[in-house]
Parts: C-alpha cells; structure tokens; sequence
C-alpha cells in the first residue's frame, strides 16, 4: 500500500467524495480549503483513484494498472497542474477539456493553490467550471477561501479539511524522516498540518531556537534571569519573529495538552492554561512591535517581565 496517500483515507473530505463516487452523485468541480498543500494533493490522488481504479467505483487498491498510472504521473485523463496558474495555463485546459477520456470515463483536472491565480484567470477558468463536458472533473485547492473569486467558489462543492489525525502526520513524516527524534515535536506543534510540520523539521534554526525556548519557558523564573535571555541568539533583530512564533506554537500546544490531557504536548511544565493563554496576547503585542522594528532586546524584556508579571498574578 502506498504509504504516502493512504493515511489520508480517513480524512473527513476522503470519505465524502468516496461516498459520491461509490454512488453516482459526482459533481463537476470541487474546491477543497486547507492550508495544507500535500494534503490536498493526496486527497485529490485518492479521489482520481477511486473513480478508475479496477475494483470499482469508490475503491483504492494502490496496485491495479490505473492507480499506479496516476500515482506516477502517467495517467491520461488525470492532469495535475503545477505552479501558479496563469491565463495561458487555463487556456492549456480548455484546449484539453473537449478531448474525450481515453483511460477512462473522467478527465481530472487538479489545480492547486487556486487562490493565488490572479483574478485574470480564474475569470478564464470560470466558463469551464460553469458548463463543463460531462466527464470533466475540476479539482481546485486554496489554504485562503477569500482569495477565490466568489464566482468561481459558488461553482465548486466546498470541502474544509482541519488538520489531520497525530499518527496519520507522523507516520507519513517518520517514513521521510527516518531516525529523526524532533519529527514526533514537529507534528505535535503544528497540530497535524503536515507541510508546516515539514518545515520545523528541515529547518535547523527552527529546531535550535525551539529547545532554546522550550527550556527559556520552563526555567525563568524572576526578573533576575531576565537580563540572562534578552542578549541571547534567541532575541536577536533576525531571529526574534521567528522566536516570537515558535513561543506561540510551544504555548498554543501546551495549552491544547493541557485542556486534552495528553502529556506529549505540555512543552511548558507547571503553568496553567489561563496563564499561557495570556501569554499568547503578550506575544501578538511583541510581534507588532517587531513589525515596527522596535529594539528587540526591549521587546525582549518587555514581553519576558510581562510574562512573570501575569503568572504572579495568577497564582
């Protein structure tokens, strides 16, 4: 079994699609919102699968000949398009969208990252959404829903897909990573969107910088270690945005440990959840400073010194 797409089989979207494939009530266009792009590729690999696989509507066996032409690249009737898609690229698809299937009885047309298309073509796009061949399915993917046109979205069935199951992330991310120990932090902080968990782990800084903070929360403890953290690496002009999320994501993760009971998200021990989530607005003041290029050793300060101010507060 394909180890890539197949732990997106339980995904909310999946098993929608699968349910109008297995019983004839397949629509024309689609449009998928999540920010997570390699999900929504595998989604939309699932769904051309199930519409040609030899087993039958609705199945994905990952080992008939028809599977394995589209998880190569190589199926006819199933094109993905790449990059930003452009006027000229819709005029590529409207050319292709009158050739009758050859594999198959669809053509799929998968356009990802639809909401970065200027509106020149997604107006072009328009047309074939609205009056398509019967056989023609579109497949579109946005991680921002108000940056599609609203004449191309009311086309499309909507589909959200939150982020996805723990072990599902991990197992696709461990298989790529392999004897990685930061992969299992990775996929917690960014709480199962694959691709931001992807760029934790391949970033080196991000996987410095996230133990330095990590162990910055559970070791200051009063305004005298303060002046030990504001000149560290941690609070430098370059690094501190990237300080300032990687806070939130610690927080935001330990607050979600704390509120579900799992042990494995609690990145900062002792500190109740009212606490840490008075910390969030405490960093989201810190960041626009930042935009405004204040001293980061002051934002640094101010943000640390606020910080024990609240949790005095809140014994």
């Amino acid at each position: 079994m394909d180890n890539e797409h197949s732990a997106f089989l339980n995904a909310y979207t999946v098993k929608s699609l699968r349910a109008q494939a297995a019983g004839n009530g397949l629509k024309n266009s689609y449009l998928l919102i999540t920010p997570d792009a390699s999900a929504a590729k595998s989604i939309f690999m699932l769904f051309a699968m199930m519409l040609h696989c030899k087993r039958g509507a609705g199945n994905v066996c990952f080992e008939c000949a028809e599977c394995k032409k589209i998880l190569s690249g190589n199926h006819a009737d199933t094109r993905v398009c790449g990059g930003k898609l452009s006027v000229a690229d819709v005029g590529g698809i409207i050319d292709d969208l009158y050739i009758k299937p050859l594999d198959g009885d669809y053509k799929m047309y998968y356009i990802p990252g639809i909401d970065g298309a200027l509106a020149p073509a997604q107006n072009k796009l328009l047309k074939s959404l609205e009056e398509p061949p019967d056989y023609a399915i579109f497949f579109l993917s946005a991680a921002n829903e108000d940056a599609v046109l609203k004449t191309v979205a009311s086309r499309c069935e909507k589909h959200y897909e939150p982020s996805f199951e723990h072990q599902s992330a991990r197992a696709i991310l461990e298989a790529e990573f392999q004897d990685d120990d930061f992969v299992a932090n990775a996929v917690l902080c960014a709480d199962g969107f694959i691709d931001n968990a992807r760029s934790m782990i391949t970033d080196a800084e991000f996987r410095r910088l996230f133990f330095e903070c990590a162990d910055m929360m559970n070791n200051l403890k009063n305004s005298g270690g303060v002046v030990g953290y504001i000149f560290k690496p941690l609070f430098e002009k370059e690094r501190i945005k990237t300080t300032l999320n990687i806070l939130e994501t610690i927080i935001s993760a330990t607050v979600r440990g704390i509120e579900t009971r799992d042990d494995g998200l609690i990145f900062v021990r002792d500190t109740p959840a009212g606490v840490l989530n008075k910390y969030i607005f405490l960093i989201v003041a810190a960041r626009k400073q930042a935009a405004y290029n204040v001293n980061p050793a002051a934002i640094a300060e101010n943000l640390l010194m606020n910080m024990l101010e609240v949790r005095y507060l809140c014994r």
